[in-house]
């Protein structure tokens, strides 16, 4: 099977999506929180399914459709407490969850770990070889966070969306991506896709 990469396209302002993502970030925040870094449940699990079915209608009432596949802000869906209810909602609605479906998911493409920037690591030259080298055949999500820097943002991860934006608009990207025979396609590709793969 040909590589494809499900990117998200470069828009003006923050964690804006051409595929229709659900992440659970509000559900998540008010029901999880982290103490000397171990997450910590707040609430009870009936709680956290029925926050998760309440975000996932407002979903479907806004864009009047369901979310194309489901992942969690700084995967706490990983959460082992957690995980098992995102898992039951996934099921129930037929779609995919981060970890847990066959798109690989790729979060190497990231600037800053330990409170420190590294623009070394969102640079053309480290996604180049990150295509090269690291992306596997079938289909990969590639994690990133591009997006101009908005003045009035406090968010610590700001200067380094603006590098993602440049890294993957530069047009030798395009010309890596052709060596590599690999396709850029959303999450609306991937039940075809599959289903092609499986026949």
């Amino acid at each position: 099977m040909v590589p494809f990469v499900a990117m998200e396209r470069p828009a003006k302002g923050f964690s804006r999506r051409n595929f229709f993502c659900l992440q659970f970030w509000q559900t998540t925040e008010k029901h999880v929180h982290l103490e000397n870094g171990v997450r910590k449940l707040n609430s009870g699990p009936s709680q956290v399914r029925t926050a998760l079915d309440e975000q996932l209608l407002r979903f479907q009432m806004f864009v009047g459709q369901l979310p194309t596949h489901l992942d969690s802000h700084h995967n706490v869906h990983r959460d082992p407490e957690l995980l098992p209810l995102f898992l039951e909602l996934a099921q129930r609605y037929g779609l995919p969850l981060r970890d847990h479906s066959e798109v690989h998911h790729f979060s190497k493409f990231y600037g800053q770990w330990s409170e420190e920037r590294h623009l070394e690591q969102i640079s053309t030259g480290s996604l180049t070889r990150m295509l090269e080298t690291e992306i596997e055949h079938g289909i990969t999500e590639l994690a990133c966070h591009p997006g101009y820097v908005d003045p009035q943002d406090t968010s610590s991860y700001s200067v380094e969306r603006e590098a993602e934006l440049w890294a993957l608009c530069e047009p030798r990207i395009r010309h890596v991506l052709a060596a590599q025979s690999i396709q850029l396609i959303s999450y609306h590709d991937v039940p075809r896709l599959l289903a092609g793969a499986a026949v």
